[in-house]
């Protein structure tokens, strides 16, 4: 399961009570007041969010892995609502690709390493299989060449992008 921005919290939710093998993560925030009030501090927004989107309260019972990104420049989404959902999730095989891009940035070479490493992963440990859609987009980047070569054990890229893992499995 993929979400982005708010498809991140459609995303969380889905995979908390749909049981998807594993969970990719773009500039996804805690609550949609939290969003609110980092924009509009002077307004009471929790009386104005008709949609909460608590993707904070629901990821601690998303059992598989997840990898998540997101950007320091964030001016819709700030980074530190990405690494508050981020440090709520409690499955043990979790990782957070920290950018410097802003929201609508895309995050570069280390995410695509990122995604063929959780891709494969997935794949060889026998997990469900992703959505078709998402498999289908994937396979086709590997073609055109855009997603090339495996992390080395110490998950770093060489391209100066800070990573965090936590209790990654090994291969």
């Amino acid at each position: 399961m993929m979400g982005r921005s708010l498809g991140g919290a459609v995303a969380v939710e889905l995979a908390v009570n749909g049981g998807a093998a594993g969970l990719i993560l773009e500039s996804t925030f805690t609550r949609m007041e939290d969003v609110g009030g980092h924009h509009f501090p002077w307004l009471p927004v929790s009386l104005m969010v008709s949609q909460e989107f608590d993707s904070i309260s629901r990821i601690g019972r998303f059992s598989g892995p997840l990898l998540q990104t997101h950007g320091t420049r964030d001016k819709v989404v700030p980074f530190e609502l990405g690494n508050r959902l981020f440090e709520a999730a409690k499955h043990a095989d979790k990782a957070f690709v920290t950018t410097s891009g802003g929201h609508n940035d895309l995050p570069g070479r280390s995410w695509e390493l990122q995604l063929d490493d959780f891709f494969s992963r997935s794949h060889s440990e026998g997990q469900a299989k992703m959505s078709e859609a998402v498999q289908d987009e994937f396979d086709c980047l590997s073609q055109t060449g855009s997603l090339r070569g495996v992390l080395s054990d110490d998950r770093t890229a060489g391209d100066g992008t800070n990573r965090r893992m936590a209790a990654s499995k090994n291969r």
